[in-house]
């Protein structure tokens, strides 16, 4: 297992559905958590298994996303040689082409 890294923008993106959700429905924050702590958990064991499409189309390499399993949400990361760098946590209504930067070289 590699360790996360959780850059600033996807935390300020989690804090966002949070607030959502508190607002929205109250009864399934814990459950949105516990997905993405659950999603979180699958990339560090297996950072590979995400989806590498938007790499393509936005030419970020290393760029991949894991969908948060019954919510509208991805986790969009990279694999470094000592972490995984998570980048973004993005509701699938989002523009994401728009929304994800070019980050750094893993």
């Amino acid at each position: 297992m590699k360790p996360l890294s959780i850059q600033l923008r996807a935390e300020h993106d989690l804090f966002d559905a949070i607030d959502h959700y508190v607002l929205n429905a109250p009864r399934i924050v814990e459950r949105f958590l516990a997905a993405v702590d659950r999603t979180m958990l699958s990339i560090s064991r297996s950072p590979r298994i995400g989806s590498a499409t938007f790499a393509e189309v936005l030419d970020i390499p290393g760029l991949r996303f894991q969908v948060v399993r019954a919510f509208p949400y991805a986790v969009f990361y990279q694999e470094a040689a000592s972490d995984i760098r998570v980048i973004r946590v993005l509701h699938h209504g989002r523009d994401v082409m728009s929304l994800i930067d070019h980050p750094s070289e893993p």
